[in-house]
């Protein structure tokens, strides 16, 4: 094989995985549902960092997330059966589409709000997860990247196109939010 070859397989096999790892399919419609943003997460046997874990595979489809619980350092932990094995994955890697979580009127109007005023989403920076959701409801997604505990992107579909709001938070506190085209967790 070529070394031409090899580098142009390699760049497709690597943006391939990066693609995977941030566009998932549409979730079922009912119910909260997980996708997992890595190849393969470790499943732990309790909702605790420090115990016994194994590391499991995805394919890159959704699966059932009947419940979560928080740890005493305020991190989601999701209780799952992948493939037969039940356990808790942390919330590191994981888009969450949460249960109960429709189209977000408020930032609808926020978007409109946008269009006539750039400046609109200033309004968010500085603001807490707890605000946050108090301004805007329920998120349609929720995720933390693997690498990154201290981020949290919030995810709010909006109700009359297909765009999203993405919020990211950083140690608790909005940093950025932006409108992107899109549903959630199809969005560039």
């Amino acid at each position: 094989m070529s070394k031409k070859f090899a580098l142009v397989f390699l760049a497709l096999l690597v943006g391939a995985s990066v693609a995977w790892a941030v566009e998932s399919p549409i979730p079922p419609s009912k119910g909260q549902w997980g996708f997992a943003l890595e190849e393969s997460l470790p499943l732990y046997e309790k909702a605790d960092a420090d115990s016994d874990s194994e590391y499991v595979d995805f394919d890159g489809e959704w699966f059932k997330v009947p419940s979560a619980v928080r740890d005493s350092d305020n991190n989601l932990w999701y209780k799952v059966n992948i493939d037969g094995q039940s356990g808790w994955l942390a919330q590191n890697g994981v888009r969450l589409k949460l249960q109960n979580a429709g189209k977000s009127k408020a930032a609808t109007n926020l978007y409109k709000k946008y269009k006539k005023n750039k400046n609109a989403l200033r309004s968010l920076i500085g603001l807490t997860q707890d605000e946050v959701r108090s301004t805007l409801g329920t998120p349609t997604m929720r995720e933390t990247p693997y690498e990154e505990s201290e981020v949290n992107i919030l995810s709010f579909e909006l109700t009359d196109r297909k765009m999203t709001l993405v919020v990211t938070l950083r140690d608790g506190e909005v940093e950025k939010a932006v409108f992107k085209e899109g549903r959630a967790g199809q969005t560039d």
